[in-house]
């Protein structure tokens, strides 16, 4: 009986095995970049022969056209700081402009056209609506965020603790920070 139950269960290990070997290997994850563009009324500000909001839109541009070729990549492109004047102190002003997709170009560059930089930074508020709302299937992707901005928050959020609550929460992304000025809080 003893024999029969140890056949019974290297019979049953040995199929789970068979089956192992027969199983697809998982797809590989598509990567998601996710553009943060501060479009705060301080991208109006004087930059070398320029204005920051140029030299950003300028910036965003190359990046999208240099990864347009990447075949397992999509991108999106939230904007703050662009809805509602400095003088209105709106700390939500925030929105998703281009939704993830692939090849997405043109649509990436459209809504920079028409933006014009005029309110204030929430950078944090940001940050947590874009992981909320954005970077949710960590099955499927591997997410990046890049921030291009001039300067921090200016709401009274605490970036730090954004990011630090999201990774708690199990949210996945690799952060970048392309900073316009040299500005230390951004670098810690």
């Amino acid at each position: 009986m003893q024999n029969f139950f140890r056949l019974f269960v290297f019979l049953f290990l040995l199929s789970f095995a068979a089956q192992a070997q027969n199983m697809p290997a998982p797809k590989p994850k598509k990567t998601r970049i996710l553009f943060l563009l501060d479009g705060s009324g301080s991208m109006n500000a004087k930059w070398e022969n320029s204005v920051r909001m140029t030299v950003a839109k300028g910036l965003l541009s190359k990046m999208v056209d240099s990864l347009k070729t990447h075949k397992n990549l999509e991108m999106a492109l939230r904007v703050y700081g662009h809805q509602y004047p400095a003088q209105d102190k709106n700390c939500f002003d925030t929105k998703r402009e281009v939704m993830f997709s692939k090849d997405n170009l043109t649509q990436m560059m459209l809504p920079l056209e028409s933006l014009h930089p005029m309110g204030v930074s929430p950078i944090a508020y940001s940050l947590k609506e874009a992981a909320e709302t954005e970077l949710i299937d960590n099955l499927r992707y591997n997410y990046s965020l890049i921030l291009i901005t001039d300067g921090g928050e200016s709401c009274g959020g605490n970036i730090c603790d954004v990011v630090k609550t999201l990774l708690d929460k199990k949210i996945n992304f690799k952060p970048y920070i392309v900073s316009l000025v040299d500005y230390a809080p951004l670098q810690d």
